[in-house]
C-alpha cells in the first residue's frame, strides 16, 4: 500500500469516527456498565481477567506464511472496504487469498447487505475449491462476522473480531438491539451474542478502546474461544503492525489443532536434524 493510499485511508478512518461520534451511533458511546454490575459473577470474572491480561505482541516476521486458504476482511461501522486496505494487504502479503465484503459502506444492521454477505461467503468458499474461509471483522463487522459463521459453521475457518461489541447489553440487561438485529438478519433469536460461534473464535479488544467498549468485546463462552488484549486504541486496530501480527498468527492455526494465543510459541521449536 503506497503511502498516498495509507494517507487516504487513515483520514477516512479519522473522518469515520468523528461522523459515528457526531451522529451518536458508536457502541460504546451507549454504556452497558449498568447491565455488567447486574450479570452473573461468570462475567464478571470474565471482565476481571481480561483487565489484568498483559497485551499481547508478535513480530510480523516471525510469524508462519500463510497457506493460501481465503479470508473475508468486513469493514465496522461507517467503513468500507478502503477503510480495511491496509490490513487486507498485509494479510494477503503473508500469503492468503483476501477478499474485502465489496458492499459499499457499512451504515449498520441491514438486512441486504447481511444477505449479500452470506452470498458472498458461499461464492468465496466455491471459487476456492471448497476450502473454508476465515472471517475479520472490525467493530460492527465483526457482530456480522461472528453470526454469519454461527449460521454457516460449515463455510467458515475461524473468526477473528477487532473491537467488536458483540456483547453490547441495553440498560434493561438484554441485547442491544442492533445486535439481535443482526443475529435475526441470519436467524439466530435468543442465543447470547457473548458466546462465539462453534468454530475457533478471537476476539481483540484494547482497553483503551473508548469507542466500542471493552467489555463489549469479550468471548463469555465457547469451545475454541478467546480473547486477546493488544495495546492503541479502535481506530488504530486495523492499521497496527502488532494487532496485524495477532492477526497473521491466529489465521495461521490449524483447527484441528487450534491453541489459545498464550500457548502459541512465538517461534517454531528447534528440531535437532536427524530428530
Amino acid at each position: 500500500m503506497n503511502d498516498k493510499n495509507k494517507k487516504l485511508a487513515k483520514t477516512f478512518a479519522a473522518y469515520a469516527l468523528t461522523t459515528t461520534a457526531l451522529l451518536g451511533g458508536g457502541f460504546a458511546l451507549q454504556s452497558g456498565v449498568n447491565a455488567l454490575q447486574r450479570e452473573p459473577a461468570a462475567i464478571t470474572e470474565t471482565v476481571q481477567a481480561a483487565q489484568a491480561q498483559e497485551v499481547t505482541r508478535r513480530d510480523l516476521a516471525s510469524v508462519p506464511r500463510g497457506d493460501g486458504h481465503p479470508v473475508l476482511v468486513i469493514p465496522g461501522f461507517f467503513g468500507n472496504d478502503l477503510y480495511m486496505t491496509e490490513l487486507q494487504n498485509t494479510i494477503r502479503g503473508h500469503g492468503y487469498t483476501v477478499y474485502g465484503w465489496e458492499a459499499g459502506m457499512n451504515l449498520g444492521p441491514s438486512q441486504t447487505k447481511a444477505l449479500q454477505l452470506e452470498e458472498h461467503l458461499k461464492q468465496i468458499y466455491e471459487a476456492n475449491g471448497h476450502k473454508k474461509v476465515s472471517l475479520v471483522g472490525y467493530s460492527l463487522g465483526g457482530v456480522y462476522a461472528r453470526e454469519l459463521a454461527r449460521r454457516h459453521p460449515e463455510l467458515v475457518e475461524n473468526v477473528i473480531t477487532l473491537g467488536a461489541p458483540f456483547g453490547q447489553r441495553e440498560s434493561g440487561g438484554q441485547t442491544d438491539a442492533r445486535v439481535a438485529q443482526i443475529q435475526s438478519f441470519y436467524q439466530q433469536d435468543n442465543i447470547d451474542p457473548r458466546v462465539a460461534p462453534p468454530v475457533p473464535t478471537t476476539s481483540l479488544y484494547s482497553t483503551g478502546d473508548w469507542v466500542a467498549g471493552w467489555k463489549e468485546a469479550l468471548n463469555t463462552g465457547g469451545k475454541q474461544a478467546e480473547n486477546v488484549r493488544v495495546g492503541g486504541g479502535h481506530i488504530a486496530m486495523p492499521f497496527a503492525d502488532d494487532v496485524a501480527a495477532v492477526i497473521l498468527d491466529r489465521l495461521a492455526q490449524k483447527t484441528y489443532n487450534w491453541q489459545p494465543v498464550a500457548k502459541t510459541p512465538a517461534a517454531p521449536p528447534h528440531h535437532p536434524s536427524g530428530a
